[in-house]
């Protein structure tokens, strides 16, 4: 009796802990952006921006082929690594300040550029496109973070 009524409270306070813990809330926390898909076929210019103000990193990206929708290249955005190359050849650059993206050039494709917090809106990037940016042989995915990433496709 002793012994089932100790494997009670072991078993209760497991439970309480575990229920005290995991109160219903998600621990990741997802930057949420205007947009997470951008088409460059309209050749207008657009924006990507935080729409709860607050702010995210681009930690990352991947360079995707257009006809068979795999990674060709992929790069970890920190200020070491300037160039984007897919299929062993550099197809843009990439600069930083202040530790962070400032400009991302894939020429053919488009230009990302950050932008000053305007109001409403942070973290913003302006993205440019190329003239004949759809025809171009790859697009490629952001991979924006706040806690959790999140990926952003320009195509």
């Amino acid at each position: 009796m002793k012994r089932h009524l100790f494997l009670t409270v072991i078993a209760t306070l497991a439970i309480s802990m575990f229920v005290a813990c995991n109160n219903g809330e998600d621990s990741d926390t997802f930057p949420l952006l205007n947009k997470r898909s951008f088409s460059l076929a309209s050749q207008n210019l657009d924006t990507l921006y935080s729409v709860d103000k607050s702010a995210y990193t681009l930690g990352g990206m991947e360079v995707m082929s257009r006809a068979s929708d795999t990674v060709i290249g992929d790069l970890r955005l920190s200020p070491e690594n300037t160039s984007i190359i897919a299929n062993g050849k550099k197809v843009g650059t990439v600069a930083y300040r202040y530790g962070r993206v400032e400009t991302i050039d894939i020429p053919g494709l488009c230009t990302i550029s950050r932008l000053d917090d305007i109001q409403g809106k942070r973290c913003p990037y302006k993205i440019q496109p190329y003239p004949n940016a759809a025809a171009s042989p790859y697009y490629i995915v952001l991979i924006a973070v706040r806690e959790a990433p999140v990926e952003v496709t320009i195509k």
